[in-house]
Order: structure tokens, then sequence, then C-alpha cells
């Protein structure tokens, strides 16, 4: 898309703060700094005003192309600001309500008309938990990118050095064999198979599984069937572990050889080397291993050994053809462990069907899922997108993590103290609660508006969703010691003055021969500490308030009725009463507001321009690995970007790193309200640097 005719004249002052001590301002000269600032705001506010005016312009020309209901475009154009990226780049910045059904319809009716290349939430790595519809049922799939399988003595030692048999197959050749690899979305029956193909090598006595539940940084997955039904979530799990024990088969007493299939028998000396080999290695499963290696270097590439009659220790080695299309066992002992059944097998108790038998009775192949997230109120569109893109070759390709990599413990932001921590989780857990409560009046469940985002920008053929905001646990953190220090003088000097009042009460009443008055007393100890908590209490009834309004009157409080993209860059921003009550907790603003306005204008112009240092989290479009007889699915996998701050998107988070697209990029932002106006404030020094180092 070619650029817009937008530009925001850059900031020429200096930082007063960035002045030498020798320069620094007197109030006449911190006045005269200050008129300059206004000075240079009111310049852009002049030069920008038309772009502005273009912008919308161009934004109504689409919907009306579109087909989108005029009153529908009103709304848009108010929820709506157009900006120019680097390099040619469009971003739409998207400003809604957290608790209106008319902003999910917003967010829909854009994503589709534009059908951007990207779609950036205000999510972070530690809320990606509200993509996953509460009210859905239990995922009945998983994925995870740590697949391991020991065993003891461990598979390297079996497999090398000084107790190992030639022979013996790595991990990585074992683990090659699984259905769950690649951090693909694998059903209760997919694990279990993959336990039995573990028997069915003939190399293990038994297989138990272990699942390690999630851990806090763990992030959903979500599938597009093939059919284009609607999105599928995929839980995560930490770490799947196939828990092995060695097979203990009898000692090689006599070896007999046969030819089948047109196959030649192996000479004397062939034979008399296989013999010495397996008297050469540990007894049992590394003698037949042993023995193997030592036939195949003389046979050619088209043909196999395998080992019938293990169990009395007479084994005979049959020489025969690989089938047509096929490759050579991996052991030679599959055909004593069928179906993971054998001597000297322990077999693995099933909790469900092999998989070919669910595929067969439900009449389709394929993931089995079972967990789909309702369709969204209002939306549209098929999601037959998504393999489209797929198709077109938009689909990326996952760098996965190393051994090393994952091996680190993922770092998850650090917290205040603890009084500032449980302070900052009371009011924000008090907040969501009421807000919560009405949503559900309206209709929304908690996250709603980020799930119709999500389904919105696969049906339009978006192949990543980046989530966006500065880490909640990063924004937790500051707003405690926001508050804290905005708060604690006023109740300590509270406190004294309590205790000032109830003194001076006590002894005026003694003084004037009165009657004690304990209720007096109290409440005038208590006054002066109620006026101290009251800016951080009068929020808390806002929302509660705002809460026990009616359905509608909730759509009409959240309703815009000005435009977002002001024609003035030092406009305030929008602030929804009841919604946006938390804002006026002492303090709040700079963590809750300005901070991530700072951070999402540069990840939003990161991901328009594809400069790697400000690149965030992100759900990327890619091909789900199918096995034999399936149709690979569409699969949205949480990543990392190659390159990205390690503050930001921490090494071995998710299922590996992705590459950014290569700008200019069309990309729509989807944020809460009072964001908008100061993320255009900060859009033209974004412009110029977008990495999120410093604002970590």
């Amino acid at each position: 898309m070619a650029a817009l005719p937008v530009t925001i004249a850059p900031k020429q002052d200096r930082p007063i703060a960035a002045l030498p001590p020798c320069d620094r301002p007197k109030p006449q000269r911190q006045r005269r700094h200050r008129r300059q600032q206004r000075a240079a705001v009111a310049a852009a506010t002049v030069a920008a005003a038309p772009n502005v005016a273009e912008a919308q312009r161009i934004l109504q020309e689409k919907l009306a192309a579109a087909g989108v209901a005029p009153q529908l475009q009103a709304q848009l154009r108010n929820a709506t600001a157009v900006v120019p990226a680097e390099g040619g780049g469009t971003a739409y910045i998207l400003g809604m309500s957290h608790v209106s059904r008319e902003s999910c319809q917003h967010i829909e009716a854009l994503i589709r008309v534009v059908k951007p290349d990207i779609v950036l939430l205000e999510l972070c790595k530690d809320r990606t938990g509200l993509l996953v519809d509460p009210d859905a049922p239990q995922p009945q799939a998983w994925w995870t990118p740590r697949l391991t399988l020991t065993c003891s003595p461990s598979l390297e030692a079996l497999a090398g050095g000084a107790a190992g048999a030639p022979g013996w197959p790595s991990t990585a050749q074992l683990l090659g064999r699984l259905h769950s690899r690649g951090c693909s979305p694998v059903s209760a029956a997919d694990i279990e198979d993959d336990a039995v193909a573990l028997l069915n090598t003939g190399l293990f006595r038994s297989v138990r599984l272990v699942a390690q539940p999630p851990s806090v940084e763990s992030a959903p997955a979500f599938v597009v069937p093939p059919s284009g039904g609607e999105l599928q979530t995929v839980a995560p799990l930490e770490r799947i572990e196939y828990v092995a024990a060695p097979r203990q088969l009898p000692a090689i007493k006599e070896l007999a050889f046969r030819a089948e299939g047109g196959a030649q028998l192996p000479g004397e000396a062939a034979q008399a080397a296989a013999r010495s080999a397996a008297a050469a290695a540990a007894p049992g499963v590394p003698a037949y291993l042993a023995a193997r290696a030592a036939l195949l270097e003389g046979l050619a590439e088209g043909l196999d050994v395998a080992f019938k009659g293990v169990e009395a220790g007479k084994p005979t080695a049959v020489v025969r053809p690989v089938p047509k299309g096929q490759q050579r066992c991996l052991t030679g002992l599959e055909g004593t462990a069928a179906n993971g059944a054998g001597p000297f097998i322990e077999p693995f108790k099933r909790q469900t069907q092999p998989r070919r038998q669910q595929a067969a009775s439900s009449g389709s192949g394929g993931i089995q899922l079972g967990a789909a997230s309702k369709l969204p109120q209002g939306g549209s569109g098929s999601l037959q997108a998504a393999f489209e893109a797929l198709r077109q070759g938009g689909g990326a390709e996952l760098t996965p993590w190393s051994t090393q990599q994952l091996a680190q413990p993922v770092a998850s932001g650090g917290g205040s103290g603890a009084g500032g921590n449980a302070l900052a989780t009371f009011l924000t857990t008090t907040y969501a609660k009421y807000q919560g409560a009405a949503g559900r009046t309206v209709g929304v469940a908690p996250g709603e508006a980020w799930r119709v985002a999500l389904r919105a920008a696969v049906a339009a053929g978006a192949t990543q969703i980046h989530l966006g905001d500065l880490p909640a646990n990063t924004t937790g953190r500051r707003l405690a010691d926001a508050i804290l220090s905005s708060s604690l003088p006023l109740l300590l000097g509270s406190l004294v003055a309590s205790a000032a009042s109830a003194i001076v009460l006590s002894q005026g009443l003694l003084d004037s021969g009165a009657p004690a008055n304990p209720a007096a007393v109290a409440a005038a100890a208590l006054l002066p500490v109620a006026a101290a908590l009251a800016p951080v209490v009068a929020p808390l009834l806002e929302v509660r308030k705002f809460a026990g309004l009616s359905a509608s009157q909730i759509e009409d409080t959240v309703r815009l009725s000005e435009p977002l993209q002001a024609a003035s860059l030092d406009a305030p921003a929008v602030k929804l009463w009841g919604e946006d009550a938390l804002l006026k907790w002492p303090g709040a603003m700079q963590p809750i507001i300005h901070s991530r306005d700072a951070y999402m204008a540069r990840s939003i112009a990161a991901a328009a321009s594809g400069r790697p240092e400000g690149l965030t989290p992100a759900y990327v479009l890619t091909q789900a690995a199918s096995g034999e007889g399936d149709v690979g699915a569409a699969v949205l996998q949480y990543a990392m970007p190659a390159g990205g701050d390690p503050g930001a998107c921490p090494p071995g988070a998710g299922a590996g790193q992705y590459s950014p697209l290569p700008g200019p990029r069309t990309v729509v932002a989807v944020v809460g309200t009072a964001h908008v106006r100061g993320m255009l404030r900060e859009w033209g020094p974004a412009q110029r640097d977008c990495s999120l180092r410093t604002l970590l």
C-alpha cells in the first residue's frame, strides 16, 4: 500500500535534564522553555491537521467500498487513527472498549476491510490466556517444545562408549519417528501412540509417560482445521517425557541365518563377523544390534536384516529386500514387538483408542482436538484464508530453540516489594472483577475483544498476530511503586493527623468537664485516614457503579463522541467513565498509559517496517506436521522474533523464533481507547528509534 501523505514534525528541543548544569534554566527560562514546547506542538498541529483529514478520507473510502453500514462507518472513523510507517507502510490504530459489543464489531469490520499483513494486540507474553474462551470445553490437544526420552542406562551410554553397542539408534533417531515432535499439536491418543511406537522398536521392556504441567510463561496455540471450522485451542505442556526401560532379551546361544524375497544368504565370512560382534557385545539387545550392524556392512542398500525367534536365545537373522518406498528398519527387532507386545515386553496400558481407530470411527483424519472456541457474536468470514496464505508462501518457518536454550529457565518479570505487589494485586483484581461484571452485562466475556481480533486476523489472511504491549509483570511492578510513592507520604501524614486529632479532642473533653465520647474521638481519628485513602478507593467505587448500569447504558457510556485522531497532537487522552477509572489512582497515568503508549508505538512501528529490535512475541501462521493420510492443519504458533530484545522476548519461550515480515507492511493495532492519542504523540520518536530495551 502506498504511504499516506502524513508527516509528524520531530521535536527539536533538548530535554531539560540533558542540559549541562551551568545551562540549567532558572524559573524564567523554564517558563520560556515551556512556551517554546507549546509553540512547537502548535506548529506540528497546524502542519498535521490537513494530513489527519486526508487519512480519515482514505479510511472512509475503504469502509464505503467494502459496504460497511453508514452508522458503523462513523463509529470506525471516530475510533481509528491512520498513520504512515517508515518505508511506505501504514498503521491503523483502533481504540476500543473492553466491555463493548460494538467495539467487537469495530474490530472485526476494520480488519476485514483493511486486510492487514499483521494484527497487533494490546496483549503481552504474560496475558496470552485471555485468547482462550473461558466458556469453551477443555482442550483435548496439547503442544510442547520439550520432548524427551530417558532411559537407564542412558541412551547415550547404550549408543556408544565402553558399555555401548554398535547399531543402537540415537535419541534423535528415536524421537524423529514420533508424532509428538516439532511443537505440533497432539492428542492424548497421539501421545499414547508414540509410547507404543517406542515399544515397537523392540528396544524397550516398558515405556511410561510423564506430562509436566505448563509454566506461567507457557502459551496456548491455535489450530484452523482443514475443514475450515472455528479456531481450536491447543493447550501448552512444559514437557512430555517418555521414560523407557531397556528390554532384557536372553543371551544369544546360537545365531542362524536365512534369506527371503530373492535376497542372497550372507557368506561365511559375514556370518562369522556377525557372530563375533554379538559375542563381543553385552548380552541381550546390544548383541542383536551389534550382529545386525556387522551384517549390514556387507549388504546392498536395498537389503535389510530382521530377527526372529528371540525368546529362546536362538534367533534367526533374516536378510530380505526393503519394501518399495520404505527405508530400512531401525533395529531389526520390530517384528518381535508388533503393536508394542512381544516376549519380555510389558504392554502399554492405554487410556484412549489408537488415533487411527478414532479417525475411522469419526470418518475423518487429522488432529483430534474437540475443543473449539465459540464463534464470536457478529463475526463473519471463513478461516480458509489461512490455507490460502500458506499456499502462497505466507506461512512461517520457525527456527526451533536449541537444546541449550530450552534448558535455560525462561526469565519472568521481576516484582516490587511484597507490600507493593499485594496492594497492586488487590486493586487490579478488584477493578477487574467489576469490569468483568460490566462486560457480562453487555454479553462480552473477559478477553473477548482479543479473541474476535484473533479470528478476524486469520479470516483476513494475516500471517502474524503480535502481542505488542509492555509485559504485565513490568507494568504491575511500576504501578505498585507509583501508588505507594504517591500515597504513602499522604497516608503517613494522615496517621499523624489522626493521632493528633484524637489527642486534642480527648484533652478538650477532659478540660471542659464533658463526658467522654469515644465515638467522636474515633471519628476524628479516622477522618484524616479516610481522606488519604479516598484517591485509591474512589476509582473502585466508580467502576462498581459502572458495572451496575444496564447493557444499553454501558454501550452509551463507552461510545465515542469525537475522533481519537484529533487535529492537535497535544489533545488529552480520551478516558471512558467507569472503564478507565483506574487511571485516577495516584501515580497511575505513567505506568498504565504513558509508558505503554511509548512501548506500543515502537512495537507497531517495528512491525510495519520489519525492524527486529522492536518486535514482540507473536502468533505466527505455520503448517502443522501431518502424518500418513492426514491433511495438515494451519497452526498459530506462539514464537519469539529473531533479533528481538530478550527482556521482551525471552529465549526458550514459545515454539521457536520467527523472522520479521519484510517491510513495508500494513498493520492494524487494537488497543484501549485511552492509549490512542498518546501513541500518536509517540509515533514520531518511534519511527526514529523502535528499540524496546530502554522501555523495559
